[in-house]
């Protein structure tokens, strides 16, 4: 699907706003200047009603806006942003 000249995940349009994830081992670079960092293998958790999260086979891009970098393996929200990308909204930190 396109929606204002960008490719975007069909799937989202119009549906889910938001994400718990967990990121590869590899993590999300930290934008450089202008350009954002991006992840292609951050898993989408699923969440039981006994809160224990699990690995669901959907991995999808993230975007890292912010000036530091994001762990490996690290428990994220993701924010569905209006022209159809997923960006890092909050990490799991010490």
């Amino acid at each position: 699907m396109v929606l204002a000249g960008q490719v975007v995940d069909p799937k989202q349009v119009g549906g889910i706003k938001a994400l718990v994830c967990k990121t590869g081992t590899s993590g999300i670079p930290a934008r450089s200047g202008v350009i954002a960092g991006k992840a292609t293998d951050v898993i989408v958790q699923s969440i039981n009603t006994d809160g224990t999260m699990k690995d669901t086979t959907r991995e999808i891009t993230v975007y890292n806006p912010f000036s530091l970098p994001v762990s490996g393996s690290t428990y994220i929200t993701c924010k569905f942003v209006n022209n159809g990308y997923w960006i890092v909204d909050a990490e799991d930190c010490s």
